[in-house]
């Protein structure tokens, strides 16, 4: 077997290899709109740059026909090693920034990922807010402080970055929410008028899959780690989530 029979069967393994982590990021871990507000994008690029191009880059560095059959497994395995280690990195790195919550906060919705969460809160949290399933997101609200003691706290560990969102034992359950989540919403249909004619006709389309009136619609800014004005949260009149919309909401 030729170098280059060897390199293109290389490049074919690491190929599949490289759709199965997308599928697993972007499909699982990432859905969308959060690959890009998270940036899981990113992360999942990195990991096919990897496995895609150093695998088969260094096969064809380190073969040599001379080498005795023992030498060539030993190469195999070392670029293997590599190529495991250096996705195992990737996933890893995949798994604790993905999204695992999201969470209505004064005006907006934010995208929580798990390496963003306040470990000494959380410990402090409801049990259903200490663990999180890997391919699911919570969907919470951010409850009142309880006394003057608390609500002092929430502006010093806000004015330090740490805002109530990244705060699990802050959180509690969207329903509650919810009424302050439709005195903040904002109409659809006055929000697309005020959009370029082009992405107008681009958001009309999306939302005619809802079968819901413009009308009925409303819409609150979404913002993560990497993206601060890309999408907007399409709700319906009761504050229910029915999608996400590629726009600024701050327009």
């Amino acid at each position: 077997m030729t170098i280059l029979q060897i390199f293109k069967i290389h490049l074919v393994v690491s190929g599949l290899i490289a759709i199965c982590a997308w599928l697993i990021v972007e499909k699982l871990l990432f859905p969308y709109p959060f690959a890009k507000i998270s940036g899981g994008a990113h992360l999942l690029l990195i990991i096919i740059l990897v496995d895609v191009i150093c695998g088969p880059v260094l096969t064809l560095v380190l073969f040599n026909s001379k080498k005795s059959k023992n030498e060539l497994v030993a190469d195999f395995l070392l670029i293997a090693l590599l190529q495991l280690s250096a996705l195992s990195y990737g996933f890893y790195s995949a798994y604790v920034a993905r999204p695992i919550a999201i969470v209505f906060e004064n005006d907006r919705f934010v995208v929580v990922s798990d390496s963003e969460i306040d470990e000494f809160s959380q410990i402090e949290a409801s049990n259903e807010y200490k663990k999180f399933k890997i391919f699911e997101r919570v969907l919470v609200g951010i409850r009142s402080p309880v006394n003057s003691t608390e609500e002092n706290q929430n502006i010093s560990l806000s004015l330090a970055g740490l805002d109530p969102s990244l705060r699990p034992s802050w959180w509690q359950p969207y329903n509650l929410s919810q009424d302050e989540v439709m005195r903040n919403m904002k109409g659809f249909s006055a929000f697309m008028m005020r959009m370029p004619m082009d992405q107008e006709r681009r958001v009309r389309m999306e939302i005619n899959r809802y079968n819901k009136n413009e009308n009925e619609l409303y819409y609150l800014p979404i913002v993560g780690r990497d993206s601060l004005d890309d999408y907007v949260v399409l709700l319906d009149k009761d504050a229910n989530i029915l999608g996400y919309i590629a726009a600024n909401g701050w327009l």
